[in-house]
């Protein structure tokens, strides 16, 4: 029913009882009547009020007051106009007292044997003026749960958990604990993880392992603020960092947890970092050896150099090149002119393409254990896309020169990377340039540049 069609009955509803009472009374002698039809005008001005105060300030008002706070408002109008009914008639005061002082005995009885109800229908009330939360915001209590906010009622409050479960919290046990609202004041909340790197870590290796960690998610960044880190305390088994980043969504929040501690795990293990043990161990894990396996790892794992054997290898790290690069500093440009492969140690890079109409736009992230340059490397092509830090970084440079001595004299590793390279060019284009190609024909494509670019003997 419309809102205006509520009121417009209300008033009527109102005014026929003063027609009654003043017109229809006299005219038809129902003076016997007088005292009952006066119910009539205080029930329709009871009605009408309520009605108001339901669409012009219960509706509009943000958050919404709990269906129990409204439900007491009511109760005490019609209330107050029973009240006034009974003082206008001219009752006897006398029967009024008896009925108040009888209800009293009775109402004291009933409310020692329900006290508690009593305490959670107040807590209720209170916790509904105060509005600290309100249906559908996640809350967690100082007492250990957490969850959604299904509904209030005049007993308790009644929260489904992440893990599907409804949890009923009494009022006048909710109104004693402390409440922590992941809506308010906003949908934005920060989530910190603890970790412990060994005093050898540098600082800011830490940071980018670390930081790269939370920023390859890319919900994490660019959003209301981007992660941090911290130092908690230097404690005896090294210096304990707080990794600290924000979440927009408490459903979310195990999820995205998981994901930065999965990059954390890759990340350690490609920068050959452990977490040290509880006994303090004073000892030098950072020299030139761990450095060594540190690229030795990130090299086996690349599919163009899984065939080659322990000493190309060895002679592919003792050629290759280490560099740092600041946050937001570029370190290729689409267009330039290479020969080398980078493979990303530490910290995490953005891949940005330029469009025709002259904006870059970011169209993947490399973190730790990820690659490129291939192309300029094997093939002398052109950087087809920028790449640039987005945190501090550290990148390791294979150059042009250290992959000559393989390729004059292993065919076979010559063959496995031109066919590599056709494997992930197909694989970037659609279905139909796909039916158009095949690997082998791409591949003696590659084989011929890579022949050309290393002036190799056919």
């Amino acid at each position: 029913m419309p809102k205006y069609i509520k009121i417009i009955l209300a008033i009527l509803y109102t005014a026929l009882g003063f027609l009654l009472i003043y017109y229809f009374t006299p005219l038809f002698q129902w003076e016997e009547y007088s005292d009952t039809l006066f119910l009539v005008p205080f029930s329709g001005f009871s009605i009408l009020l309520t009605i108001l105060l339901d669409i012009y300030y219960f509706e509009r008002r943000i958050p919404k007051p709990p269906v129990l706070f409204r439900y007491l408002i009511f109760f005490l109008i019609w209330s107050s106009a029973i009240f006034a009914w009974f003082m206008n008639t001219n009752k006897d005061l006398e029967l009024f007292n008896s009925i108040l002082t009888t209800s009293g005995v009775i109402i004291a009885v009933i409310g020692f044997a329900i006290r508690n109800l009593v305490s959670d229908f107040f807590s209720g009330i209170t916790i509904g003026m105060e509005a600290p939360f309100t249906i559908g915001e996640w809350i967690e209590l100082s007492s250990g749960e957490s969850g959604q906010v299904v509904e209030m009622n005049w007993r308790s409050t009644k929260l489904v958990t992440l893990e599907n479960i409804m949890i009923s919290i009494p009022n006048s046990i909710l109104g004693t604990l402390s409440i922590r609202n992941y809506n308010r004041p906003n949908h934005f909340f920060r989530v910190q993880i603890e970790i412990t790197l060994d005093y050898d870590v540098p600082r800011q290796k830490a940071e980018r392992i670390l930081l790269g960690s939370a920023n390859e998610v890319k919900s994490l960044r660019n959003r209301y603020r981007d992660p941090d880190l911290r130092i908690k305390e230097f404690s005896d088994r090294g210096v304990v960092w707080i990794l600290r980043f924000w979440v927009d969504e408490f459903a979310k929040k195990s999820g995205i947890i998981y994901e930065v501690q999965k990059n954390i795990l890759r990340n350690l293990r490609l920068a050959n970092t452990v977490v040290p043990p509880k006994k303090f161990n004073i000892s030098r894990s950072q020299n030139q050896r761990s450095l060594e396996k540190e690229i030795k790892s990130l090299l086996t794992g690349l599919e163009i150099f899984e065939d080659l054997e322990t000493r190309e290898i060895d002679y592919l790290v003792e050629h290759s090149r280490k560099h740092f690069f600041s946050a937001k500093e570029t370190i290729v440009s689409q267009g330039d002119t290479g020969s080398s492969l980078y493979l990303v140690a530490e910290g995490l890079l953005g891949v940005n393409i330029l469009h025709e109409n002259g904006k870059e736009i970011e169209v993947a992230s490399l973190s730790s254990g990820n690659f490129f340059g291939e192309m300029s490397l094997l093939t002398g092509a052109e950087r087809s896309a920028s790449v640039y830090a987005i945190i501090d970084s550290i990148v390791y440079e294979i150059p042009k020169s250290a992959l000559e001595p393989f390729l004059e004299n292993d065919r076979k590793l010559l063959n496995k990377i031109s066919d590599t390279l056709a494997k992930r060019k197909l694989q970037n284009l659609d279905q139909s340039q796909f039916q158009s190609e095949s690997i082998e024909q791409v591949s003696k494509t590659y084989l011929s540049r890579i022949v050309k670019f290393f002036n190799l003997k056919q």
